[in-house]
């Protein structure tokens, strides 16, 4: 009981150590909550009166940056979407993106990525997303067993 209690006053120590050094933190919960909402209200607005405009007048993306240029500088819109860590490539194996290949069968997936693809600049981004997504299940599981010993360990008493 006694390991318990002082795994959990470190625990304790150590998180309001880190608050104490991170100046964002200078805001109470309730307050970064409301200045947070805040935020997306007014992204909101800008992203509603961008939707009027669209429906009403039917324009393209060029159409509306010339009518509607501070809006769309405002919330940041852009006429091309950017392939995220999760988006495939036409030629990944199965259709499947690196990141998945990566995350559920690891280095055998970062393989499968290099032998069946292309060389070039898709194949080297792949990779990378699938030793991502092998790196991310390894920190994962690694948070659960930690987790996991750490119940045990409580419950056990020793």
């Amino acid at each position: 009981m006694k390991n318990c209690i002082l795994v959990l006053l470190t625990f304790f120590l150590f998180s309001n150590g880190l608050q104490a050094i991170n100046p964002e933190n200078s805001f109470t919960p309730s307050e970064r909550l409301i200045l947070g909402s805040q935020q997306i209200d007014t992204e909101l607005e800008a992203l509603s009166l961008l939707e009027k405009a669209i429906i009403e007048q039917n324009h393209s993306y060029t159409s509306l940056q010339e009518t509607h240029g501070d809006l769309t500088n405002t919330i940041n819109l852009s006429p091309v979407a950017q392939p995220g860590i999760f988006s495939g490539h036409p030629d990944t194996p199965l259709g499947i993106p690196g990141f998945w290949w990566g995350f559920c069968i690891g280095f055998w997936g970062i393989l499968i990525i290099y032998l069946s693809m292309d060389e070039g600049e898709a194949r080297k981004e792949q990779i990378m997303n699938a030793l991502y997504g092998a790196l991310s299940i390894v920190v994962l599981s690694g948070c659960i067993t930690l987790l996991y010993f750490i119940g045990i360990f409580a419950l056990t008493g020793g």
